[in-house]
């Protein structure tokens, strides 16, 4: 099944990194990540290592992380 980003999204305005947009254009996967995992996770500065070890763990198995945000009223 095939899904356009304006089907998932509706009227919703979205923004993508410079990397999510790169790899969507060329069809590599992409591991939606919600900003609670920042903010709801551990107290700074353990959130932050916590997170880079889960990115890491992303990148060393081929996909591309993309933070999931409103910010504004945008996602």
């Amino acid at each position: 099944m095939s899904l356009s980003l304006r089907s998932i999204t509706g009227n919703v305005p979205v923004k993508f990194s410079d990397e999510v947009s790169e790899a969507l254009k060329h069809n590599k996967p992409v591991v939606a990540l919600e900003s609670a995992i920042v903010s709801e996770g551990a107290r700074f500065p353990h959130n932050l290592h916590e997170v880079n070890k889960v990115l890491e763990v992303i990148r060393s198995n081929g996909a591309v992380p993309g933070m999931i945000a409103i910010l504004d009223g945008a996602a």
